[in-house]
């Protein structure tokens, strides 16, 4: 077992271990104010200090990991089943559609293999890339959400399937070819759509992450991290590291396992005699 495997281990037990910890914390902990110990500063009664109103910081991340790991693995898990169901039905899919999941397929699949490229150059123009590529995607999105309001818990029924055109589509394509080729087109094709849905379970955390943070999202009272600092004002800056360091664990944890998924199959070789 590698060193990469090994942190993708700790970090999904920590995320895990997170999700827990929110389901097993009374939910009024994080809702309780307390006026007289306002904005506090993090110390042993409050690890990560209070909010304007009193509230525990440390009792609404946890609870709050609870919304923004339950989006993402939501989304990841309507997308995959919305590309199953889609998959027979692809092949009668518009081309622009085609070439719109085409994009989205690309862009999700090929993010993870910008993190292992050797050169911070590789890594700093993938990212913008991918950035500016899923534009589209994401103004289809909130386009779609806004128009029915479906913002918060409602938006994983447009994103979810959304995410899951891609999915479909890259299994649909593993029916191509013939012989020995077919068969590891078609291994490589479910390996790509498999490597699609960690890979959408890190974009959703985000894209779910900056919708909370602009007010877009999950809306007060429910906690959530990108909540949190919506109104963290003045708050110590633990809560925002905190925030950031469960994005980034989500992050590596998504990508580092589509990356592992991802690793190609490669035809067998004919020897002569």
């Amino acid at each position: 077992m590698n060193l990469k495997t090994v942190l993708l281990a700790f970090l999904a037990s920590v995320l895990l271990a997170l999700l827990t910890a929110s389901f097993l914390l009374p939910y009024p902990d994080a809702m309780r104010h307390d006026l007289a110990n306002r904005l506090m500063p993090p110390g042993a009664g409050h690890i990560f200090g209070t909010d304007a109103l009193g509230r525990d910081l440390f009792s609404r991340f946890v609870i709050g990991s609870r919304f923004t790991i339950l989006t993402a693995l939501a989304t990841a898990l309507l997308a995959a089943v919305t590309g199953l169901l889609l998959s027979p039905a692809a092949k009668a899919a518009p081309k622009t559609i085609g070439r719109l999941v085409i994009a989205l397929a690309y862009i999700a699949f090929v993010v993870p293999s910008f993190l292992l490229s050797p050169r911070w150059q590789s890594r700093a123009l993938m990212s913008a890339l991918t950035l500016v590529g899923l534009l589209p995607m994401l103004i289809v999105a909130l386009s779609a959400m806004s128009a029915g309001g479906f913002f918060g818990w409602p938006g994983i029924f447009i994103s979810g399937p959304l995410w899951g055109i891609g999915v479909g589509y890259v299994l649909f394509r593993g029916t191509r070819g013939d012989g020995d080729n077919a068969l590891v087109d078609s291994a490589n094709r479910r390996r790509c759509a498999a490597a699609l849905v960690p890979a959408i379970f890190t974009w959703s955390a985000w894209v779910q992450f900056a919708l909370d943070y602009l007010g877009l999202g999950l809306q007060a009272p429910v906690p959530s991290w990108g909540g949190l600092l919506l109104v963290a004002d003045n708050a110590s800056a633990t809560i925002y590291l905190a925030c950031f360091s469960g994005l980034l664990a989500m992050a590596i944890v998504g990508l580092g396992v589509s990356a592992m998924i991802a690793r190609p199959v490669t035809p067998p070789t004919v020897t002569g005699g």
